[in-house]
Parts: structure tokens; C-alpha cells; sequence
């Protein structure tokens, strides 16, 4: 079976598709607790045709749990599901590769949320959606635009080596983590995840977010 869950952020509801997993009953308590909106269940992504009528009076965000799911088939689907047009759709649960994002960015996806997320997150992101803007990793939106370069990894020596919480911290700012919430995620303060971002930019000779990602993207392996 698949979840909807209907919510608002400012006039905008969410519909939220996925299988009867236990982190999809919390995460969808969560939100009603957050939001006041009511939940409601029903069965697999086929539901979504069979409920068009209903659902796209009510609901214009989907939140698309992605986990097991190929990734071809959810390319598949935003380009040939016509129901799934009429949503803005975000995806989430999805693996931190990083292949998935840039393809389905330009095929319209608005949000990325991870596995390991936290519900906040997930509600902070949503409601960033729904204030019209799009939730994407750097690495991610540097893709979309630019292409994937050919990997020519950058040989640091080691004197000018990153620290491993230095390689922590940009590897969550590429998933697209705020400076707050790396601090949460490492359990150290905002200003210290600037100065490692500050320390690290300098070794790696970039100086932007954007490019940093495209550093990490050919020079680190991206763990969760």
C-alpha cells in the first residue's frame, strides 16, 4: 500500500506516495502532528492514476518516497505519468549517488530529501518548495547545468590534506546541508563548520559552494 498525506505550507497541500514502511507511518504522523492536516492510505503508485480526479483538486505537491525504486523507472514515469505533470513533485528517501538529481532536475523535480534526513528537515524543505523554490545539492545543480566533466581527481599533497571533518563537512554541504544543519548532523557549532569550509576551500583552491561540490564529486567518494 502507499500513503497520502494531504498538509498545507501557506495554502499549498502535499501528497505524500510511498509503501506501508514504518518510517513512511512516522514520517507521515509527523507531518500531521506538524501541519494539523489529515492522512489518509491508500494503495501503490498505480492509486495515483486511479485517484487523478480527486487528488488533483486537492493536491499539488507529491512527495515520492524513492526508496527501491529504480531509478529509470522514475525517470520513466515524470516523463510519461501526465498526472504526475500536474504536481510539483519532490522525491525523497533517495540513496546520496547523486545520479538520480541532475536528470530528474531538469525533468522538473523540485526537491531532494536523503535517507537520514530528519523529519524537520523534510518539513523545512517542504516548505521552502512551497514557497517556490527549489530544494537541490550543489553538486546536483552543477550537473544540470554544466554536464558531467571527465573525473581528473586534484592531487593534494600532504601538507595541504583535508581533515576528515573537513571531508565531512563538504560532503554534506554537496548533499545540499545548510551550515546549521551540518553543525546538527556533526554535533558542532555553525561557526565551526565555517571555518572548516573556510579552511577547506582554501586547500582545494575554489570559491564557491558550487564548485566545491564539483571538487568533491571527482575527488571523494560521497558516503551518507
Amino acid at each position: 500500500m502507499e500513503i497520502s498525506c494531504e498538509l498545507s505550507f501557506g495554502g499549498s497541500e502535499i501528497s505524500i506516495w510511498g509503501k506501508p514502511w514504518l518510517k513512511n507511518h512516522l514520517l507521515s504522523f509527523y507531518l500531521q502532528e506538524k501541519t494539523g492536516s489529515e492522512c489518509i492510505i491508500s494503495d501503490s503508485l498505480n492509486d495515483i492514476q486511479q485517484a487523478k480526479a480527486s487528488l488533483a483538486k486537492s493536491s499539488n505537491l507529491l512527495l515520492w518516497d524513492a526508496q527501491g525504486v529504480p531509478a529509470d523507472w522514475i525517470l520513466n514515469q515524470l516523463q510519461n505519468n501526465t498526472l504526475l505533470r500536474e504536481f510539483t513533485v519532490a522525491l525523497f528517501d533517495l540513496d546520496k549517488d547523486g545520479q538520480l538529481e541532475p536528470t530528474a532536475l531538469q525533468m522538473g523535480v523540485m526537491g531532494f530529501f536523503y535517507q537520514n534526513d530528519s523529519p524537520a528537515r523534510i518539513t523545512r524543505g517542504l516548505k521552502h518548495i512551497c514557497e517556490g523554490n527549489a530544494l537541490v545539492s550543489p553538486g546536483a545543480l552543477y550537473q544540470c547545468l554544466f554536464g558531467s566533466p571527465h573525473r581528473r581527481p586534484t592531487q593534494i599533497t600532504s601538507c595541504h590534506a583535508l581533515t576528515k571533518r573537513e571531508e565531512d563537512v563538504l560532503r554534506l554541504m554537496t548533499h545540499g546541508y545548510r551550515n546549521a544543519e551540518i553543525a546538527n548532523e556533526l554535533s558542532i557549532s555553525p561557526n565551526t563548520v565555517k571555518t572548516h569550509l573556510y579552511q577547506a576551500f582554501k586547500k582545494i583552491k575554489v570559491g564557491s559552494r558550487m564548485l566545491a561540490a564539483q571538487w568533491v564529486s571527482n575527488n571523494l567518494q560521497l558516503k551518507a
